[in-house]
């Protein structure tokens, strides 16, 4: 009785689609009615039972927490064990194994759960977390995967490789015998992973560590950078210095890994004039300019030593409207070729001492930006796919190829976007750099490059190989090819290189061969002369 409901309600949203989740709210209710149901049907039930084809008509209508997948890929969040950090702990960090929780964790963030319920098996977090998109409705076929908890590049060798392996092996849903087989299965994989993120600490990034991880698959270093303050470092015991920062975001450009600043407000011993300056001196000094950003205003904890502090007297946490004067003011100089994918951690209030609570501080900070005749120009604030989900869709007539360029870490780079420049959206973007003099890559012998650090196009997910003809889609309509044919026009004729790179997710070199390029490992590779 209770399939048959669920189905009538599939042949419903086929024959007459909703307008609104009112009209759905309401189908559902007849259906209740009809067959005399216990429970409300769960749009995850009623997708069980559409056809596969009937899938792709009805996803729109039943698809929850949309957000997951509308930046073009499923991001899938694993949790290593409970470590220590080499250097001790910082005075505002919770966690630790001392409280059975990795380090910087809290042990009840969603990522975190699910970790410790899995008894931290990396293989087994992957399986759980892509049945639970796929139970609400989102393609998983592009997966990009972020490692978290604490600092995994300071964990034994064989841990790590383990881990990453264990990951891969989630994905391809295979059991491999080495790390080797591991991505010559997630090459070719229904499932693509299309990148691999790693968390860590700017004095764990030697050359050695990050040309280990590029070839493990690594495509982006999260880097703790909190605020760019020897003085503040020290107060905080934070264990490295400005200058470490400075040196990994270049050694990490060089490799042409990504960089994502994580950024912090609110913290101990700066003032927030020094603060604000703190954040315009990340985007605008050439030694940082990070891809991209998480802001995490300090949410104080128990059991911390800066939490010590404050009971002392010694500290004074943020009230929620300094907060969102903070985070609007790091919003407001932000540059449009960087993406601010984090507002605040994902710690339950109840976990938190003192600080700010909602989890709606984005909206908090973007409301307060309009109110003062501003805008964040950030990448996510621009990204097709957000704007569509107000109702705000890019006209084809206006769309361009933007090019913006700046210098950083002692190389160029060359930010290509295609946007609709009338509504300020962004479609796709690449990222090109011509490295500085150091010539770290040893591949590439003595032959000029450029290396491309990432492509990405937004808007929903579109399967691999498929093609769409739904308005709302953008992936697979060639934008990417011509942001690589750009990219290749401007490293041949502009900057004379012989050789064009490209840090490729595991699952995307299969792209990047259909495109003339080669492996030259880790990377694509292709000749311009």
């Amino acid at each position: 009785m209770v399939k048959k409901a669920y189905r009538e309600i599939v042949e419903i949203l086929l024959k007459n689609p909703p307008i609104s989740r009112k009209d759905l709210a309401k189908i559902k209710r007849d259906i209740c009615k009809k067959y005399s149901l216990d429970s409300f049907p769960r749009n995850s039930d009623i997708l069980q039972m559409a056809t596969e084809d009937e899938r792709e008509l009805v996803l729109p209508f039943l698809i929850k927490k949309p957000s997951r997948t509308l930046s073009g890929v499923a991001v899938v969040a694993v949790m290593s064990k409970p470590l220590t950090c080499p250097h001790g702990k910082c005075t505002m960090c919770p966690g630790g194994p001392e409280q059975d929780s990795p380090q910087s964790y809290t042990g009840f963030e969603p990522a975190a759960m699910r970790g410790k319920m899995y008894d931290y098996d990396p293989k087994e977090q992957v399986l759980a977390r892509l049945q639970q998109l796929e139970a609400i409705g989102h393609n998983t076929s592009k997966i990009d995967l972020i490692l978290m908890g604490g600092t995994l590049p300071a964990a034994p060798l064989d841990y790590q490789e383990f881990f990453i392996k264990g990951c891969l092996d989630g994905v391809t849903k295979k059991n491999t015998k080495s790390m080797e087989e591991a991505i010559s299965a997630a090459e070719k994989s229904k499932r693509r992973c299309i990148g691999i993120t790693v968390e860590t600490r700017p004095d764990t990034c030697s050359l050695e560590n990050l040309k280990r991880e590029l070839d493990w698959g690594i495509t982006r270093v999260e880097l703790g950078v909190q605020v760019v303050s020897d003085k503040v470092y020290e107060r905080i015991n934070r264990g490295h210095t400005v200058q470490d920062v400075a040196n990994a975001f270049k050694k990490i450009r060089d490799l042409g890994l990504k960089v994502t600043a994580h950024m912090m407000a609110g913290l101990p011993g700066i003032s927030w004039e020094e603060e604000l300056e703190s954040y315009k001196t990340l985007m605008t000094d050439s030694r940082f300019i990070p891809d991209e950003l998480k802001i995490y205003p300090l949410m104080l904890m128990e059991n911390t030593k800066l939490y010590e502090e404050y009971l002392a007297g010694e500290y004074q946490a943020l009230t929620f409207t300094e907060t969102i004067k903070r985070v609007a003011e790091f919003k407001a100089n932000t540059l449009p070729s960087m993406r601010i994918k984090r507002v605040l951690r994902d710690i339950p209030a109840t976990k938190i001492f003192a600080g700010p609570k909602k989890s709606d501080l984005r909206e908090y900070a973007q409301k307060f930006l309009l109110e003062s005749g501003r805008v964040c120009r950030c990448i996510r604030c621009r990204e097709v796919g957000h704007k569509q989900q107000k109702g705000i869709f890019p006209s084809e007539e206006s769309i361009e190829l933007v090019r913006r360029e700046y210098n950083a870490s002692g190389g160029k780079e060359i930010f290509l976007s295609f946007e609709d420049t009338s509504q300020d959206i962004i479609l796709g973007f690449l990222r090109l750099r011509h490295p500085s003099n150091d010539k770290i890559i040893s591949v590439v012998k003595d032959k000029p490059f450029s290396i491309i650090r990432e492509v990405h196009v937004y808007g929903s997910v579109v399967g691999i190989g498929a093609q769409t003809d739904r308005k709302a889609d953008w992936q697979h309509k060639g934008f990417g090819t011509k942001l690589i044919e750009e990219a290749t026009k401007i490293s041949r004729d502009e900057a004379g290189s012989e050789l064009l790179l490209v840090t490729s997710g595991i699952g995307v070199r299969e792209y990047y061969a259909k495109r003339g390029f080669k492996r030259l490992m880790p990377y694509m590779a292709k000749p311009l002369k």
